[in-house]
């Protein structure tokens, strides 16, 4: 990978893909431009559509009027459209797959002997070809006589796996700090670092010097009057206590 670093600051590099649309491969093509174009000399190959002039900035629009040198492609397209782009004295590709296993076609294409190297951007890529390329060596039954099938795959297995393997190379996915912004704080976190673990206090021990107060159950209450106290009322003391041989009548 270090080879491939090396090489790109020394040379320009012509990237191939479909700098308007709205695929994954377009938007990704498109950063990827604008990010080489800081550490080396880039040129753009794509389409022209009228009034494109004006949805470029200067950066882009210096790329895409650049002269091609064909020295190294960049190809930032679909497999399908790999081989036609292959003119290059060193041809790079760009394959992306979010499935276990590439289409077994696939495989074909990046045996193609003018592409020097393919470019990943992550391990389950990579182990995606892997996945297919074993699959692509296990002999197939006929349907009807039961025989193996050996193609040229069976016999070239070892060529094969090792071809694929001294192409593929991991180039993680970055990110665009103009895009993605880092949030830096001046305060200090106050937080405890186990403040979001529930905590429980100790439970407050029972105050017994507490005293209850007396409790006028007259208080406010307009029919408590004396002159209209009850043979019940009688048996109430009015200090919030009840008589020691209180007893329920009825």
């Amino acid at each position: 990978m270090w080879e491939v670093h090396k090489t790109m600051h020394k040379t320009m590099i012509n990237v191939i893909n479909s700098f308007w649309g709205s695929s994954g491969y377009s938007s990704h093509g498109r950063s990827l431009c604008n990010a080489l174009n800081k550490l080396t000399k880039v040129k753009i190959s794509t389409n022209l559509m009228p009034g494109w002039e004006i949805q470029v900035n200067d950066a882009e629009l210096e790329m895409i009027k650049r002269e091609e040198d064909f020295e190294i492609n960049l190809i930032i397209t679909h497999p399908l459209n790999w081989k036609v782009h292959l003119n290059a004295k060193r041809n790079f590709v760009y394959l992306i797959w979010e499935g276990d296993k590439i289409p077994k076609w696939m495989i074909l294409e990046c045996l193609n002997p003018k592409i020097e190297k393919i470019i990943v951007p992550s391990e389950h890529t990579k182990q995606a070809v892997l996945n297919t390329l074993k699959e692509l060596f296990i002999p197939e039954l006929t349907p009807v006589l039961g025989a193996l099938i050996l193609t040229e795959y069976s016999f070239k297995r070892e060529e094969y796996e090792k071809d694929i393997n001294n192409k593929i190379i991991t180039i993680p996915h970055g990110h665009n700090p103009e895009d993605f912004y880092q949030i830096v704080s001046d305060k200090k976190d106050e937080t405890p670092p186990n403040s979001h673990l529930e905590t429980r206090s100790k439970p407050e021990e029972e105050n017994t010097d507490v005293k209850t107060g007396d409790v006028d159950n007259h208080a406010d209450n307009p029919r408590d009057d004396s002159r209209n106290v009850t043979s019940a009322d009688k048996e109430d003391t009015g200090d919030g206590t009840f008589p020691v041989d209180f007893k329920s009548k009825g």
